[in-house]
């Protein structure tokens, strides 16, 4: 039954009641003496405990207003449409409450409505307001989107997410003028329009204020002044959001286009800036981290996401994981010659893609200390095709054109720095392909004592694929002597009788561990070796002699630590580390932290300078991810034209894109290294190093060979410049075959040794600037060098048109599995079986 209008209230002290159950209004006289006020009282009392009239049921209130935004934040929050096209409706927690604030407070007036209830109605009258200010923020952002959108439901039959704000909105008005009009006619005022309005909009700025602020401060870090720089970097450390910068760095913070130059959650910087700023506020490099998680599943909207492009595809940097792209198989087998000093490790790497589109999977390797890629190859069609080596610049030439244009089968190997490649292959098939590569690395043993040598495996510094944490490398090693391993990680293989075979299942972390070296048996008469030199001038051989040397103290010790806070942990054993520096070395202690600081300046080392070290070490904040270059320049010069002087740099990864938002010079004076300190280098964790990667070919530069502990390997390091303490290295020559009779070589080996020796001999050719022929050089001995890279491409034509030759499979190293022997040994045996037998045979028939 439709309400009736009550009648007017002609009488004074009369109150308004309208009955749920009848059409009648009653009129209640007022007793004389009551005031005004006592009136009113009464009458809002009678009028709360008193229900109103039901009334229809509202579909489309219920629909738009309720319904639609429920499915609409469940669809946005598991697929991240809306954020992967336009606008982030759903950055945080926050956001995601304030949204299903909306048809919770909905569903509350539409309920009210429908039950004749006016209970709670002052405090419904604000909730109704701080609705209709959630929805107008999200329909003022979305409306520009709405014209398509509504062409987009006519012809497609989508299009309701953008328009949800604007229905919501208007579903929510009308809702207020109901219940307004339903509790006003019976005397109550239905406010709060100004205050739920004015709840709404502070809501909405609490909720997105760490979003704006961290994007507010990455704008002052990049455009800023140096006291701006510092100032906004303290403030991103403290207070910013390290998930906006993330996202930001995986460019997945909605387009957040600006429409009209307005950005509703702040305007992002560009995607490498927030790349750098993410190291230099949280202290690790943001393709550690798998792209974040952003709603209920673990994909956003598979057209945006899994179709996006990969803007570092045929690039020099390794980027952001690729989604559905990961390593599926693993495999290592060595083999390996103590008593020679060489190992040679063959990695095949099987690379699964389960995005919609092809992709490129790239990784930077550390190899074993002094290693070299002497061995590339891809499986096309089931096929092993071998690759050709040529300069960086030719090989990287023939890989991209392939890659952005012909997009066919390439796999590409160049230098990254000392004892580290980057590996590229493209494409891994959508869908469900697969790709498959091999590298062989060629690499010497480090000499312990005249009885132990130590062999470490490759592993990766950085990637953009992921590795399941069911996945193990499978390792093989076959040695000449007795293998060992601390950690009891490696079993015998018993199937291998009087053969040094061990096996063993690594995880990555287990692989990349400073500890995880193989340890191995050699006969301490054994210090010379020598191999036929097949591949250079006919009549020569080269030669190995494995002898020792003492230490050569340095005149001067500059000390540069990474302030970064990834350094923290090891601080103790860097200060205690110190402790064992030469008495009486002139000695300096920087810290690299967001203004270069030197802690110590030169003083002689004695047991006070290191309790001096040790205390100021303990004073660095050890804050976020720090820019080592600008410390490393002023330290370097403070020792520069001081023969004999040594730089130690002890640190954590440092990103390449750092140097692109400093600016303090970033050209380090390295190029007259002559006269300038050599640098040592130990890296605490695995990561990438742009500044190893830029200057290795321009300064005398040292990686300190990891071995143990922080503590250890510097302690080993100092002490190993007394004269005193004998190290054990090894020299190799190339000579004609009249210098040496071969009685005199020591123990024959293999072309491992040929291959060490051209690699030395590269990097002797390139800090004498003789790039040319350190190039034809490399080429000659299959090497992938700091001039010289490896690329496999698919067909005959492809090698013709980049002017390349792949080598022969003939002249490539190869490690035979351990149950190879045994096949072979197994037919041949078999054959000679058949061959007598058949012999008799035929002696049988002679007889006869």
């Amino acid at each position: 039954m439709t309400p009736q209008t009550p009648p007017p209230c002609t009488e004074p002290g009369v109150v308004i009641r309208y009955g749920a159950t009848s059409s009648s209004y009653e009129q209640k006289p007022v007793t004389q003496g009551q005031s005004d006020k006592a009136v009113e009282s009464m009458s809002r009392e009678t009028v709360a405990s008193t229900p109103l009239a039901t009334p229809p049921f509202y579909p489309f209130l219920l629909l738009f207003g309720i319904i639609l935004p429920i499915i609409t934040t469940l669809i946005e929050w598991t697929t991240r449409m809306s954020a992967s096209i336009y606008l982030d409706p759903l950055p945080n927690l926050w956001h995601t409450l304030l949204v299903l604030s909306v048809p919770a407070i909905n569903f509350w007036s539409w309920r009210t409505l429908r039950r004749g209830s006016s209970r709670g109605i002052k405090a419904l009258g604000i909730a109704s307001a701080f609705s209709c200010g959630i929805l107008t923020y999200y329909s003022v952002f979305y409306a520009v989107l709405t014209p398509f959108a509504f062409i987009a439901i006519i012809m497609y039959g989508l299009g309701l997410l953008p328009l949800t704000p604007l229905f919501g909105l208007i579903a929510t008005i009308r809702l207020r003028l109901l219940l307004k009009k339903r509790v006003e006619a019976v005397g109550i005022p239905f406010g709060g329009a100004g205050w739920g309005f004015l709840a709404s909009m502070a809501a909405l700025i609490l909720v997105a204020l760490p979003i704006y602020l961290t994007r507010h401060w990455s704008q002052s870090y990049v455009s800023g002044t140096p006291e701006q720089k510092t100032e906004a970097l303290g403030w991103l450390r403290r207070m910013g959001s390290e998930q906006t910068l993330l996202k930001d760095s995986y460019s997945m913070s909605g387009r957040d286009t600006g429409v009209f130059d307005i950005y509703p959650q702040g305007k992002p910087v560009s995607t490498e800036q927030a790349q750098d700023l993410y190291y230099r506020v949280t202290g690790e490099r943001f393709n550690s981290k798998a792209p974040p998680q952003l709603g209920l599943t673990s994909s956003r909207w598979n057209f945006m996401d899994e179709l996006s492009w990969d803007p570092d595809a045929g690039g020099t940097r390794v980027g952001g994981r690729l989604k559905g792209l990961s390593l599926g198989q693993s495999h290592l087998s060595g083999i390996v010659n103590s008593d020679a000093a060489w190992s040679y490790q063959e990695w095949t790497l099987e690379f699964e893609n389960s995005a919609l589109v092809d992709r490129e999977a790239r990784a930077q390797i550390q190899l074993p200390h002094g290693g070299v890629v002497s061995r590339l190859t891809l499986w096309v069609n089931g096929e092993e095709r071998e690759a050709a080596f040529a300069s960086c610049e030719q090989v990287r030439e023939a890989y991209q054109k392939v890659v952005t244009v012909q997009r066919r089968d390439p796999v590409l190997v160049t230098h990254s720095g000392p004892d580290r490649v980057l590996m590229q292959c493209f494409p891994v098939p959508s869908k469900g392909g697969k790709i498959k590569v091999r590298l062989g690395i060629t690499s010497p043993l480090k000499v312990v004592s005249p009885e132990t040598a130590s062999m470490a495996w490759p592993y990766f510094i950085e990637r953009n694929f992921g590795i399941g944490t069911s996945l193990t490398h499978e390792v093989t090693l076959e040695g000449n002597a007795h293998i060992q391993d601390s950690a009891s990680r490696y079993k015998t293989d018993p199937s291998q009788a009087g053969k040094h075979i061990v096996r063993a299942q690594l995880t990555d972390l287990e692989m990349a561990s400073a500890e995880n070296h193989v340890l191995l048996a050699r006969s301490p008469e054994s210090k010379k070796a020598w191999s036929s030199d097949h591949k250079g001038s006919p009549g020569h051989f080269v030669q190995q002699d494995l002898y020792t040397v003492g230490g050569t103290l340095p005149r001067r010790a500059v000390i540069v630590v990474d302030g970064s806070k990834s350094m923290k942990p090891f601080r103790d054993e860097i200060a205690e580390a110190l402790r064992q520096l030469p008495e009486g070395l002139e000695t300096s202690v920087w810290i690299a932290d967001d203004v270069p600081t030197e802690l110590i300046p030169f003083t002689k080392k004695d047991k006070a300078l290191a309790e001096l070290a040790e205390q100021r070490l303990r004073q660095v904040s050890w804050a976020g991810g720090q820019d080592n270059l600008p410390t490393l320049i002023k330290a370097w010069d403070s020792a520069k034209g001081i023969n004999e002087s040594v730089l130690v740099w002890i640190h954590s990864p440092q990103p390449e894109e750092l140097t692109r938002t400093q600016t303090q010079p970033q050209t380090p004076p390295w190029h007259n290294y002559s006269r300038g300190p050599t640098v040592h280098e130990l890296q605490v964790i695995p990561g990438s190093d742009a500044v190893m990667g830029r200057f290795y070919s321009k300064a005398r530069i040292v990686s300190v060979e990891r071995q143990g502990t922080v503590q250890s390997d510097l302690t080993a390091l100092f002490q190993g410049w007394s004269p005193d303490k004998l190290h054990w290295v090894s020299r190799r020559e190339r000579m004609p075959d009249s210098a040496v009779s071969v009685n005199q070589r020591g123990m024959e080996s293999s072309d491992h040794l040929c291959r060490l020796w051209a690699f030395d001999e590269v990097l002797r050719l390139i800090e004498s600037n003789k790039t040319a022929e350190a190039v034809r050089l490399a080429r000659h001995y299959q090497l992938v060098t700091p001039v010289s890279g490896a690329v496999v491409l698919e067909t005959k034509q492809q090698y013709e048109e980049a002017g390349l030759e792949p080598v022969s499979a003939d002249s490539v190293p190869v490690v035979p599995e351990p149950g190879t022997w045994a096949l072979l040994a197994m037919g041949l045996v078999i054959f000679c079986l058949a061959r007598m037998r058949s012999r008799s045979s035929r002696d049988l028939r002679v007889t006869t």
